[in-house]
């Protein structure tokens, strides 16, 4: 077997198994899944493009805001006042 046979035996295997992923393919989504949806050069658009835009649209949730609460924001605020007493040179007040 020369190198001309060798390419052109798996050039016949790859066009049989592109066969067989399109059928399968038609086979998963249906024929009316894939009809009629073509590029801007009507080339037809793969099923699973179709399937990646279609679940690229659905809306996302936003995410929750996070807040501080009272004990947070009272604990920043006597870290502050101890910096400030630092900076200038006093005492920082104790917080109840």
């Amino acid at each position: 077997m020369n190198l001309t046979q060798i390419v052109r035996q798996f050039r016949n295997e790859y066009q049989a198994l592109g066969d067989t992923i399109n059928t399968l393919g038609t086979m998963v989504l249906g024929e009316a899944g894939t009809r009629g949806v073509t590029t801007r050069n009507n080339t037809p658009v793969h099923a699973s493009r179709i399937r990646a835009a279609r679940q690229a649209t659905t809306p996302t949730t936003t995410p929750v805001k996070r807040t501080l609460t009272p004990a947070g924001r009272k604990a920043i605020a006597i870290a502050q006042r101890k910096r400030w007493a630092v900076l200038k040179g006093g005492e920082a007040k104790k917080a109840a």
